[in-house]
């Protein structure tokens, strides 16, 4: 069995009148790190959302560039097997025709092959006279 104890008495002059009795105090509320100073603001999620989608096109832009200069690559090329087999058929064009080789030729566009004693009138350069 257990004993019963009694109250202990507290001296009146103990106890003030504004005195509450102690309470727990309150659970710590985890607070906010303290605020970086470089930042300035910030965006709204709208604004968010429009930089994200400005910033994913631009890759994707980026991407179709580069795509296209692997596109370019290979025209370029093909561009220079088709110089190469131009050239090659001029050459035997010009050995089935016997014209000596460093002879300049043309072709008209009715087929006729026209040897070249002079440029062009179009690339003769133009003296103009001093005036003075």
């Amino acid at each position: 069995m257990t004993e019963a104890t009694e109250p202990t008495a507290v001296a009146p002059e103990m106890i003030q009148a504004d005195q509450t009795p102690p309470v727990d105090p309150p659970p710590e509320v985890p607070q906010d790190p303290p605020e970086d100073p470089d930042v300035l603001g910030v965006m709204e999620p709208a604004e968010l959302g429009m930089l994200t989608a400005i910033q994913q096109q631009g890759r994707a832009i980026v991407q179709r560039i580069g795509e296209a200069e692997v596109e370019k690559a290979r025209l370029l090329g093909q561009l220079s097997n088709l110089e190469a087999q131009n050239q090659q058929h001029l050459q035997n064009v010009a050995k089935r025709l016997g014209i000596p080789q460093g002879t300049q030729w043309q072709v008209t566009n009715d087929g006729k092959v026209r040897g070249m004693t002079q440029a062009p009138r179009s690339f003769q350069p133009r003296v103009v006279p001093k005036q003075g």
